[in-house]
């Protein structure tokens, strides 16, 4: 399959999204919960979590918040929480392991739950905010598509 072909599905896919029933605001609000799901450092249970807070939410689309945890697919997902972790580590005031090489050759079986606790920490913020501006730039989007422009 033709690289064209694969983005060219994504798009009308992408496309079929932006024109279902669902408001602007809705399409949003999903695609910004599936985006913090997405950066949540609980990877192999995104899916789960989604369905379990897409009962609590019933008014977004679920198809949006499926899409916006593909922010962590394999080939994001390392920049994602090495980013996430280092955040977590400034904002707690960097008493875990750095994730270096050298900091990597001196972590210990004990250092792993607390360097998990500041990449959770370091997810959540980053997760809050990535998700705050993709809710503003989809509920733009959505809005600017369906007047008939494109998004600037």
């Amino acid at each position: 399959m033709k690289i064209e072909d694969m983005l060219k599905g994504k798009k009308e896919r992408l496309l079929g999204l932006v024109r279902s029933n669902s408001t602007p605001s809705t399409i949003a609000l999903g695609l910004s919960i599936g985006v913090f799901i997405g950066f949540l450092p609980l990877y192999g249970f995104h899916l789960l979590i989604v369905l379990l807070v897409a009962m609590c939410f019933p008014g977004t689309n679920k198809v949006a918040m499926i899409a916006g945890t593909g922010v962590t697919m394999p080939v994001t997902a390392p920049f994602v929480y090495w980013v996430s972790y280092a955040a977590g580590r400034a904002l707690t005031g960097g008493k875990t392991p750095p994730l270096t090489i050298e900091g990597i050759k001196r972590i210990s079986f004990g250092d792993l739950h607390s360097m998990y606790s500041v990449l959770f920490y370091g997810c959540l913020v980053l997760g809050t905010i990535t998700a705050i501006s993709v809710y503003l730039a989809a509920l733009y989007s959505v809005r600017a598509i369906r007047k008939g422009g494109t998004p600037a």
